[in-house]
């Protein structure tokens, strides 16, 4: 809210008290702990209102005010962010932005997930093209074979990469492309995450090409991957290129929605 906005500009119907208690929380949860001194500067508001906002805050079980006198954070704002992100249905999030990005460049575009070290395709918008790249949602298989697994784990921190690498064994080749190689492997997780996107050049299946990226949730770590795939003949792989920023641009709507903070973004 800009402060400087008069009363006769605010809608009828908005709360200041409320609105300014919700701003004091919102600077707490980033930028706490904080003393109300501290509060009211930044916020620009009345010691003694700020005051009053924080002591309900504290009186309800939103923040605490340790030994030094400043004030932070509880655990309940954590909570209330989890119910909401278990309320969500990743598919209905995502549907709209595949939607687009299938209709704009003409390719299936996937919504997919690992689980059980195995990615699982959760979600499609199928090309509307006679030839095409389809695997249904609930399909399941090697992550390090697809673009959409690579794009998650290239993103993923060291225990869970290991834990992938050693419930393999060995990494299985679906196709001659196809990555088998720990040390390989590796080092082609590390380029994607540089680079910030995933490239399956025909390892899942000969003449099917894909590009895929992250997305993350509200713990900044990657929970699904979106990847729009084809056949060679049309993701040749300048085409694939191409198609990058637009695809970063999807992710990044999606995680948003997942409570993904942008400005600490991993890409």
């Amino acid at each position: 809210m800009n402060q400087k906005e008069t009363d006769k500009e605010k809608p009828y119907y908005r709360i200041g008290s409320l609105e300014k208690g919700l701003m004091a929380l919102e600077l707490l949860a980033s930028q706490g702990p904080l003393t109300v001194s501290d509060l009211a500067k930044l916020l620009g508001f009345n010691r003694s209102a700020v005051y009053r906002f924080v002591a309900t805050l504290r009186d309800i079980g939103y923040v605490v005010q340790e030994g030094d006198g400043k004030y932070r954070t509880t655990l309940r704002m954590y909570s209330f962010g989890r119910l909401v992100v278990d309320r969500l249905e990743i598919r209905d999030l995502a549907k709209h932005v595949m939607s687009e990005l299938s209709v704009d460049f003409g390719e299936t575009v996937n919504l997919g997930c690992i689980e059980n070290n195995e990615l699982v395709v959760v979600d499609l918008v199928k090309s509307q093209k006679p030839l095409k790249s389809e695997l249904p949602p609930g399909s399941r298989g090697a992550a390090h074979a697809t673009a959409l697994g690579k794009a998650i784990l290239s993103f993923s921190d060291e225990k869970t990469v290991s834990s992938y690498i050693q419930g393999f064994g060995e990494l299985t080749q679906r196709t001659p492309n196809t990555i088998s190689s720990i040390e390989a492997f590796r080092s082609e997780l590390k380029n994607i995450k540089a680079q910030g996107f995933a490239v399956d050049d025909e390892e899942w299946a000969e003449g099917i090409r894909c590009i895929a990226v992250p997305i993350f949730d509200y713990t900044q770590k990657p929970v699904y991957s979106l990847s729009i795939s084809g056949p060679t003949q049309r993701m040749t792989k300048t085409s694939v290129y191409e198609m990058r920023h637009r695809l970063k641009e999807s992710s990044m709507q999606i995680s948003r929605l997942l409570g993904y903070d942008v400005t600490n973004t991993a890409s």
